[in-house]
């Protein structure tokens, strides 16, 4: 019974790995456009133009993956690489083409990378919902705003000041 159950286990497992590498990237192949609303922890929000581009690669498991930013006539064009890890599905690798590659991990329709850069903490998600990409950058402070717990059986806990908050509709136009 126990042996059945473990196959029954792995069996969801393989069949849910699938679903998601024929749902991701597939499917979000084409042009997404929206406006990306950036608010910052002093009250600030900007509003900015913003595409996202992806596109299938002549290489197996790569798609070029290009992110617009529009403000003012001026455009910022971040191009990268997104690479499939074959051994590990649902993980990937966005190629910077700069020495930068950054794990990302799809969970569901919803693919997530958390990294520090210049004392940030930045936090992205890609989430797929019924035609539509939202996107969202949370961003913080890596150094600690404070420290508590750490009595007894009680952990240690910090917390970080959150800096700015980004997300953006995007719709298909391509």
């Amino acid at each position: 019974m126990k042996k059945t159950f473990l196959l029954f286990l792995f069996s969801l497992a393989v069949i849910a790995s699938q679903a998601q590498s024929i749902f991701f990237p597939k499917t979000w192949i084409g042009q997404w456009k929206g406006t990306l609303q950036v608010a910052t922890n002093n009250g600030s929000v900007n509003n900015v133009g913003m595409q996202l581009i992806l596109e299938n690669s002549k290489k197996p498991n790569q798609y070029y993956f290009t992110i617009v930013y529009s403000n003012g006539g001026k455009e910022d064009v971040r191009s990268y690489t997104l690479i499939a890890d074959t051994l590990n599905p649902g993980h990937y690798f966005m190629d910077e083409g700069n020495g930068i590659k950054i794990n990302e991990y799809l969970f569901g329709t919803t693919l997530i990378s958390q990294f520090v850069v210049e004392g940030q903490i930045l936090t992205a998600l890609y989430s797929f919902e019924r035609e539509q990409i939202r996107f969202r950058i949370i961003s913080a402070n890596a150094t600690p705003a404070g420290t508590t717990g750490g009595k007894g059986d009680i952990p240690i806990v910090q917390d970080f000041e959150i800096m700015a908050y980004q997300e953006a509709i995007l719709t298909k136009v391509k």
